[in-house]
């Protein structure tokens, strides 16, 4: 559970890094720049998927574990 509410913080904290790349694009003036920053915010934008599939994968993992019942070999 804590490695799961480490990714959400991670997740949201990567999404508002995303959205001051965003409003700092709108505030260039210059074309580059602004592309720059544009093109840092879809970097973020795909590590936050990334992390978010993860976290699913962790999430559906540990409920499949806590769904299947435990044999022992002894």
């Amino acid at each position: 559970m804590a490695e799961q509410t480490a990714r959400r913080q991670e997740i949201e904290r990567l999404r508002r890094r995303a959205e001051r790349h965003r409003q700092v694009a709108q505030g260039l003036g210059s074309e580059d720049d602004a592309r720059a920053a544009q093109d840092e915010a879809m970097a973020v934008e795909l590590m936050v998927a990334r992390l978010e599939r993860e976290l699913r994968e962790m999430v559906v993992g540990a409920a499949a574990l806590r769904a299947s019942p435990v044999r022992s070999s002894r």
